[in-house]
């Protein structure tokens, strides 16, 4: 049994942490008002700032769809999180739908729009001007999610200046930078992961993308232009990677990188098409004082399709090479380059020389869609890794950390179809268990619903019941897609989730058979000391098994317990 002790001084700590783990959350809505609550949809506030006036770390803001215009730059604080996207009835966060319940942050051609610390997620932010940092968003710090930053002004970063923060799933684009970076200056530490930027200008360095010190990976960059070197990306001393640039131009004398200028940093499985610069470079001008270019496709540019320090080119394919540093100058046969560029699909076709002809040093892990590399023999040039017939993406999973021994589990596993073949019952997909042998789960596959297809890129959930064994310990649990018969594995696994199997239900503190919340209501007034547990009761409230009663294991069992 695990002794507990109740001092007074432990009630007072609880009650910090108990504020802590259930943090507030504000509401704000068009018809709403300020000198509401705040607390519900339907006390909502009326503006954003008023509730990140009243919100305490750490904390969050739900913004309901419609235009906000604030008079001033809103600052969200460290812990705080800010959301958009609500119609303004939800109540569970994974129903929003910031596509179709569209929230804009208007700066009015006036002031900025936002400084972030926090994390901004969901939001449209326009019109904001500054005279230096950050027109639409100010990240520093940060996280910057799911947001169309579009319309802004100011002389770095005009749609995003991202100082030692990161930007995952935005679209930039339109925006005007009077130094560098029209799209972002993505600076020091900072990164930026599955972004579209298109259509910016700066009157400076990198038209598109501003890299300094930073990391970009997973992002499409086109038709940007710049006055200075980089129309797509300007890159020094940082790291691009698995990314398409095309459709790009640095205008001016002696203006080099149409698509990217590399300055002491590294290019990295990119495809590059397409640009223009009016003095050299226009796919890609890697200077002399240092910087490499490895695994990438540069082609069908004005003039030159990588200019500047050839010697740190290597495994790539362009115009240029003469066959040193396994480089290939052959056509690389894109899928489609015709049409507007917005359309342009840089896949490989089947017979392109590029597949399995880079190299897996320094490589990513994944492609720019995410597929693991290498899916052949080797690891593919250019940002597309080449699909095989069969490979699988995995997506999400649900599983539980902790179950009784010999008790069910419903398990939810989504994986996408990221190969050629389409998946059906009749041809033997199954999703299969990986990880232990002799059905330990109580199976060992899990077929495709009857009848089911999954076409290339659509994704299918597998929902199945397990079984714990019969004796108590510790059990692997994970999963990968297989076709049978011959058992052909293939895909990206499950997460490895290691599954405690008890005796006792931990968090059952009633001991009814089911996490509730009249657990968390009895261990929480055991906590405060309102009334006590018997040691029975207390040995089954502690629900993540780290040997305390604390409020991790309110939210253990708040939570369900489950990975």
């Amino acid at each position: 049994m695990v002794k507990k002790s109740h001092v007074p001084v432990m009630l007072v700590c609880f009650s910090f942490l108990l504020n802590a783990a259930f943090a507030t959350t504000y509401y704000v809505k068009k018809g709403g008002s300020d000198e509401n609550y705040g607390n519900s949809w339907d006390e909502a506030f009326l503006t954003i700032t008023k509730a990140l006036d009243v919100v305490t770390s750490p904390g969050a803001v739900w913004v309901a769809e419609g235009t906000y215009q604030e008079g001033g730059i809103l600052e969200v604080d460290q812990d705080i999180s800010l959301y958009g996207g609500f119609a303004g009835n939800e109540t569970d966060l994974s129903r929003r739908d910031f596509e179709n319940h569209k929230t804009i942050i208007d700066g009015e051609k006036i002031y900025g729009c936002v400084k972030n610390y926090g994390l901004l997620d969901g939001f449209y932010v326009t019109n904001g001007k500054t005279d230096i940092y950050g027109g639409g968003i100010y990240n520093s710090l940060g996280s910057v999610a799911h947001c169309a930053v579009y319309g802004n002004t100011s002389g770095w970063g005009a749609g995003i200046y991202n100082w030692e923060g990161s930007v995952t799933s935005c679209t930039l684009h339109h925006n005007t930078a009077t130094r560098n970076g029209g799209g972002i200056d993505n600076s020091i530490g900072s990164s930026m992961t599955n972004c579209t930027v298109y259509g910016n200008t700066s009157d400076g360095n990198g038209g598109g993308i501003q890299n300094f010190e930073g990391v970009v990976d997973r992002c499409t960059v086109y038709g940007n232009t710049s006055q200075a070197n980089g129309g797509g990306i300007s890159n020094l001393k940082g790291s691009v990677s698995n990314c398409t640039v095309y459709d790009n131009s640095a205008e001016g004398l002696f203006i080099t990188g149409g698509g990217i200028h590399n300055s002491e940093g590294s290019v990295t499985n990119c495809t590059v098409y397409g640009n223009a610069a009016d003095d050299s470079g226009d796919g890609i001008y890697n200077i002399y004082s240092g910087g490499s270019v490895t695994g990438c496709i540069s082609w069908n540019h004005e003039n030159e399709d990588i200019a500047g320090n050839l010697t740190n080119v290597s495994y790539s394919c362009f115009g240029e090479s003469g066959g040193d540093n396994h480089n290939i100058s052959s056509d690389p046969m894109f899928v489609n380059t015709s049409g507007d560029p917005s359309t342009w699909d840089f896949h490989l076709q089947s017979a392109s020389p590029c597949i399995d002809s880079g190299t897996g040093e320094g490589a990513p892990d994944h492609d720019i869609e995410g597929v693991l590399r290498p899916q052949g023999d080797g690891f593919d040039m250019g940002a597309f890794e080449y699909p095989f017939p069969d490979s699988a993406k995995f997506i999400s999973q649900v599983a539980p950390l902790v179950i009784p021994v010999g008790e069910q589990f419903d398990v939810s596993i989504i994986m996408k179809n990221i190969g050629t073949n389409t998946w059906t019952t009749g041809k033997s997909y199954r999703l299969g268990d990986c990880a232990t042998t002799n059905s330990l789960w109580g199976l060992s596959r899990v077929p495709l619903a009857p009848g089911e297809t999954v076409t290339p890129d659509e994704t299918t959930s597998f929902t199945f019941t397990i079984t714990a064994p019969g004796k108590k310990g510790e059990y692997d649990f994970q999963w990968r897609m297989i076709k049978e018969p011959g058992e052909k594995w293939f895909g990206e696994k499950t997460p490895l989730v290691r599954i405690s199997v008890s005796e006792d239900i931990p968090g059952d503190v009633n001991n009814d058979g089911s996490l509730t919340m009249e657990d968390v209501n009895l261990l929480r007034d055991h906590l405060l000391g309102i009334t006590l547990l018997d040691p029975e009761a207390m040995d089954r409230a502690e629900a993540n098994l780290d040997g305390r009663l604390d409020a991790a294991d309110m939210i253990c069992i708040l939570l369900g317990c489950s990975g």
